[in-house]
C-alpha cells in the first residue's frame, strides 16, 4: 500500500466509531418520529370527540326527546332546566309531591310554595328525575317511539322493585307522557297482588311540533 493510501486508510478508522454511532441513531430518530405522529394523531381524535355537540339539531320532537335523554342521562341540569317553564305553579303540576314522594312524612315542611323556582328545581333535581325515572327513560327505545307514537320498555330491577316506563305521544294533545311502572308483586303461591302498584305520570307539552315543556306530574294507582 501506497504511503499516501495508508494515511486515508488510517483517517477513515478514526472516523469509523462515529460512522457506526450515527447510523446506530437512524432507527431510533424514526422510531420518535413514528411516535411522535400516532400521539399527535390520538390528540387529534380526542380532541374531535371533544367538540362533537352532544345534542343533535331539533327538527321534530323526537329530536329533542332523545336531547332530553342526554341531558338525564349526563345530568346535564342547565340542559335539564330548559325544558322549564320557572317558576312552576305547584298546585297544578303536584311537582312538590314528586319531590317528597320518597320522604317520610314528619319530615315535610308545614307549607309547600305555590310556584317552584329554578333554584328549587336545582335543589331537588335528583329527587324530580329519581333514579327510577332515569333508568327506566334509558331503556326507551325513541326510533321505536317515533314508529308508533307509544314504547312499553322492558322491565329492569331498581333496589329489588321491578319497574318499567311507558312513553307514549298523543298527537290530538300534543302531549308526551312518560309514566314509570310500578306493578303489582306476586305472593309466596305465585299469585298476583295488585297492591302496591302505582306509577308516576311525566307530562310534556310540545311545542311548534319539536320542543318539550314539562307540564305536570301526577300519581296513579
Amino acid at each position: 500500500m501506497k504511503p499516501k493510501q495508508l494515511k486515508m486508510s488510517r483517517k477513515w478508522i478514526n472516523f469509523l466509531p462515529l460512522y457506526v454511532a450515527y447510523i446506530s441513531l437512524i432507527p431510533a430518530c424514526t422510531n420518535k418520529q413514528e411516535q411522535s405522529k400516532q400521539q399527535d394523531s390520538k390528540s387529534i381524535t380526542v380532541s374531535a370527540a371533544e367538540i362533537r355537540p352532544k345534542y343533535v339539531v331539533v327538527n321534530s320532537w323526537l329530536d329533542d326527546f332523545q336531547n332530553f335523554k342526554t341531558a338525564i342521562d349526563q345530568n346535564d341540569i342547565d340542559k335539564q332546566k330548559t325544558y322549564f317553564n320557572f317558576p312552576v305553579n305547584a298546585d297544578t303540576t303536584q311537582i312538590w309531591d314528586a319531590v317528597y314522594d320518597s320522604v317520610s312524612e314528619e319530615k315535610h315542611p308545614a307549607t309547600f310554595s305555590s310556584t317552584f323556582t329554578e333554584n328549587d328545581f336545582i335543589k331537588h333535581q335528583q329527587a324530580i328525575f329519581n333514579t327510577e325515572f332515569i333508568k327506566s327513560l334509558a331503556q326507551v327505545n325513541t326510533m321505536e317511539l317515533s314508529k308508533k307514537s307509544e314504547y312499553i320498555s322492558p322491565k329492569i330491577k331498581v333496589n329489588s322493585d321491578s319497574l318499567y316506563m311507558i312513553a307514549n305521544y298523543d298527537k290530538a294533545t300534543k302531549i308526551l307522557q312518560l309514566s314509570v311502572n310500578h306493578p303489582g308483586k306476586t305472593d309466596e303461591y305465585g299469585n298476583y297482588e295488585s297492591e302496591g302498584e302505582y306509577a308516576v305520570i311525566y307530562f310534556f307539552k310540545v311545542r311548534e311540533n319539536k320542543y318539550l315543556l314539562f307540564d305536570k306530574i301526577l300519581f296513579a294507582g
